[in-house]
């Protein structure tokens, strides 16, 4: 698949100066610049926790009621001719220091990327690289059109599983499958809006740690990712997608042994007044010391994940803009084998968010957000705190 991916890419790239040059040596009139585009949102929210946990034991601590710049976005996009085109989306943040003394916003490169779109019989081809998005995550986003409100569950899973690197006494949620974008290129095929094939190859770590690092003892060695997806569109609104992604941890030594890996479905409707979908993933995460032995077994997590929302807009129905809006994340972690007395505990998590809010034009809406997740394991005392961490929000989005 690796190959694959590659070979298709530099074909591509061929393709576009073959076709960029006849273009230019074509009899057409001298095109006009059409400048460049300028748009940009913003994600704002009131936040209060109604019932706190901490996340190391999950114990409650103090509830607290701040207001946040969530997401800031400003984007630029260039077309330079009929076929090529610039695209830069900055993005604002704030990570914070490690004692909360500045937390001021940062901003920093979301998308830096050049695009190569054609038709070549009857086919659109589209090629990017740079700072790419990844394909399934803007479906995801595009067909819920939630990203105001929340990350979907492949974006955001490690709110829904866990890890180990030293057995089940060292757990964390600190596990990402998948990044809204990365470093790498894209290939995408459409064929009339019915089916499309995009395929990319990524550095693998997400737009936050750009460059490869060579291999270390904790196995966080940057190999690179590859992921395909397919998206069917028999009918308006309906997307069926089948979705891949490995990624290896570590290219030296038990490379084999160190990787993440998912796959998986979504069906989804989507249009002006409904949007409703459904994903369900399963992955692993295989981790194994550099250290260790040879006849060590790898640390081996196996996740199922489902991703379920709901956006609806009462404007047609009503002639008020009223927003409805819902979604539930649920996953599951399997500790599978190489954790000793542990081989087979599992641990889950349930996310469910409700939400009433209003369309005051085209480019404002705010809404009332509520988030409850509950934690539960049979098997791991401390990953089953009986108790539910529960948050209110107030959430608006502002476009232009």
């Amino acid at each position: 698949m690796k190959q694959m991916i590659v070979a298709m890419m530099a074909g591509c790239v061929l393709l576009c100066s073959v076709k960029g040059y006849c273009v230019s040596q074509g009899a057409a009139s001298p095109s006009q610049d059409p400048g460049v585009s300028v748009s940009g949102k913003i994600f704002f929210q009131w936040r209060h926790t109604v019932q706190n946990l901490d996340s190391g034991l999950y114990e409650e601590q103090e509830n607290v009621s701040t207001f946040e710049l969530t997401r800031a976005y400003i984007v630029l996009g260039y077309k330079i001719d009929d076929i090529w085109s610039v695209k830069l989306i900055l993005d604002a943040g704030n990570d914070g220091e490690a004692d909360d003394t500045d937390t001021r916003y940062r901003v920093f490169i979301k998308n830096a990327y050049g695009q190569a779109a054609f038709g070549l019989l009857g086919i659109s081809i589209t090629f990017r690289f740079g700072v790419i998005p990844i394909p399934l995550l803007s479906l995801m986003y595009q067909v819920s059109d939630n990203r105001w409100l929340q990350n979907n569950y492949i974006d955001n899973a490690k709110s829904l599983i866990y890890r180990t690197t030293g057995g089940a006494a060292d757990i964390d949620q600190k596990l990402s499958l998948d990044y809204t974008a990365d470093v790498g290129a894209s290939l995408g095929i459409n064929f009339r809006d019915v089916v499309s094939v995009t395929g990319t190859a990524t550095n693998g770590n997400g737009f936050k740690k750009t460059k490869e690092t060579e291999s270390d003892a904790d196995g966080e060695d940057d190999a690179n990712a590859y992921s395909g997806l397919l998206t069917i569109t028999p009918v308006p609104y309906l997307y069926l997608a089948g979705f891949y992604r490995y990624q290896g941890t570590q290219d030296q030594a038990y490379g084999k042994d160190n990787y993440i890996s998912y796959y998986g479905g979504m069906v989804a409707v989507s249009t002006a007044p409904v949007k409703i979908g459904v994903s369900y993933i399963l992955g692993e995460y295989s981790y194994k010391k550099e250290a260790a032995l040879p006849d060590d077994s790898p640390l081996l997590h196996k996740y199922s994940i489902l991703d379920a929302f709901i956006n609806i807009n009462l404007q047609q129905w009503t002639g008020i803009p009223v927003l409805i809006a819902g979604s539930l994340g649920w996953g599951v972690t399997e500790f599978d084998s190489g954790f000793g007395v542990y081989d087979g505990f599992e641990a889950e998590v349930l996310i469910w968010n409700a939400g009433l809010g209003y369309q005051f034009n085209k480019k404002v809406r705010m809404m009332a957000y509520y988030e409850n997740i509950r934690r539960m394991s049979d098997d791991i005392e401390a990953l089953d705190p009986g108790r539910d961490e529960r948050t209110f929000y107030i959430k608006t989005e502002v476009t232009f």
